[in-house]
């Protein structure tokens, strides 16, 4: 009968672990996360700049000059004293340190500061789930009535119940309010806009976050013919903004916040050739990333536009103040900027291709060390939405609560922003005004629109211009919409939004 060999003989096991042994491998799981960390956000777009990755490389070297003291310091006849086995605890508490501060510092960054919000108008699309209920419960713990609006009435009442249900007292159920808007029909978004003017007890919006997304594996149109990433994106969230104008003129300090990505930097340029992607081939990458930077354009072009149209209402009341007239104290000042949230763990996934959508599923928990949750997400729009130190900054672009000049060289063309916004206006249905319209409003007649040269603003191009731009002097003064149903077109919308010069509707505008 064959004998049998212990299994401990078979395999010995050594229980001697050194102090030395340790040290290196706290250190090296230190030094591996930062560089792991780097490459993700490379990888990801998140940050292309040498400053971020030499404060990465000195987090990285951080455990390795403490490693090579103790290495240096060791030797079998001090490995037993006590002051020794002190200075590997500590080298290890330092490699902890480290570890925390880069994904604090690289992955999380830093949280906003809680302000005052009562009395505050917010609206928050796509607030149902992920970024979007996050930003909605942290600006009603601040104080402000918050509107989420959402396509599911159903799923937007839970995401009420949850915010309640998390933050106790804090937040009073009036706060919360759920209002119908699908952002990628722009008939929804027109009458999300005249319900919002028209609804008693609104005095302004002084917040408006443009949240909502999606990213799609395959093309899709909507119902108005539009291609559904851009139009979700970025047209119906161009839209709405413009509608809403006069309500965030009414308040001191309205403020735009459009979400964006990092991805935005993966198109070299728009597509304006093709922008909807008739007859080019369509990608899950190039559609959302022309989307995002579709709202980087959009950002810095409305502040450009914003910037010169309060210049000639200070301007204006400056004339009149030196007259003896006018309160030069109360300054309305509408500001917008762009976020990029950094690298969520959202839903904004859940139309990838199989192989992607289940990878992440399975690598979610390692995926995890790299990104944020939903609320620290939030964090950054909240930020630029709330910041007192914010008041009057804007056509900037924030990552980590912070303003990074890592925008890609075709986000920060104005030529290509003057023509997007041109190609918005058309894709929206909108007649823009000229430099000496007179301020109200007005209807078009509805109706499929005949093919006519576009009007556009003073100083944005149409698709057939050359490229140059100038910046216009009254582009945000009159918007007007029409309406049309007739699927494959670019419909407008039965609305008109009358965007005022400082409550004073029937003067021209230029006049004295």
């Amino acid at each position: 009968m064959p004998t049998l060999i212990p299994m401990r003989q078979m395999m010995p096991l050594s229980t001697d672990v050194s102090p030395l042994n340790v040290v290196c491998v706290g250190s090296g799981i230190a030094f591996l996360y930062a560089v792991l960390v780097g490459l993700w956000r490379w990888c990801t777009y998140e940050a292309r700049t040498a400053e971020t990755y030499l404060r990465l490389a000195a987090l990285a070297a951080a455990p390795l000059l403490p490693l090579c003291m103790f290495v240096f310091t060791s030797h079998k006849s001090l490995e037993g004293c006590k002051w020794h086995l002190l200075l590997a605890a500590l080298l290890l508490g330092w490699d902890a340190y480290v570890l925390h501060r880069i994904w604090r510092n690289f992955v999380v960054g830093p949280r906003f500061q809680s302000v005052d919000l009562h009395g505050k108008v917010a609206i928050v699309t796509g607030a149902n789930t992920g970024i979007g209920r996050e930003t909605s419960r942290f600006l009603a713990e601040m104080g402000a009535k918050v509107i989420l609006a959402c396509r599911s009435k159903d799923r937007a009442e839970e995401a009420i119940r949850a915010i309640l249900w998390e933050s106790g007292s804090k937040i009073k159920p009036s706060q919360l309010e759920f209002w119908p808007l699908d952002v990628s029909s722009l008939q929804s978004v027109g009458d999300f806009a005249a319900a919002f003017q028209e609804k008693a007890g609104h005095k302004g919006l002084d917040i408006l976050i443009n949240n909502a997304g999606v990213m799609l594996n395959e093309r899709r149109l909507t119902s108005e013919g539009l291609e559904a990433t851009l139009a979700t994106n970025h047209f119906g969230h161009f839209l709405l903004t413009l509608l809403l104008f006069p309500e965030l003129e009414k308040v001191s300090d309205g403020r735009v916040v459009n979400v964006s990505s990092s991805l935005h930097k993966v198109p070299r340029a728009f597509n304006f050739d093709d922008p909807l992607y008739e007859s080019s081939a369509y990608s899950l990458f190039g559609a959302y990333g022309q989307s995002k930077l579709a709202n980087v354009l959009f950002t810095f072009e409305l502040q450009r536009r914003l910037e010169v149209l309060q210049s000639n209402e200070a301007n204006k009341v400056g004339r009149k103040g030196e007259r003896g007239g006018g309160d030069l104290a109360v300054r309305r000042v509408v500001t917008a900027n762009a976020v990029h949230p950094g690298n969520v763990q959202t839903e904004v996934a859940r139309n990838m291709p199989w192989y992607l959508y289940w990878g992440q599923r399975i690598c979610s928990p390692i995926l995890w060390c790299f990104s944020k949750n939903p609320a620290q997400g939030a964090y950054t729009s909240v930020h630029v939405a709330t910041s007192p130190a914010l008041r009057g900054i804007g056509g900037k672009f924030f990552v980590n609560c912070d303003v990074t000049g890592d925008v890609s060289a075709v986000a920060r063309d104005p030529s290509v922003a003057g023509r997007l916004w041109a190609m918005s206006e058309e894709a929206c249905g909108l007649t823009a005004a000229t430099g000496d319209a007179t301020v109200g409003s007005s209807s078009v007649n509805s109706g499929p629109r005949k093919k006519r040269k576009t009007n556009a603003p003073a100083g944005t191009m149409s698709n057939g211009d050359e490229a140059r731009h100038t910046t216009p002097k009254t582009s945000l003064r009159n918007v007007r919409t029409g309406a049309n149903g007739s699927k494959g077109t670019s419909p407008g919308v039965r609305r008109s939004a009358r965007l005022r010069v400082g409550g004073r509707a029937e003067r021209k505008i230029g006049s004295k």
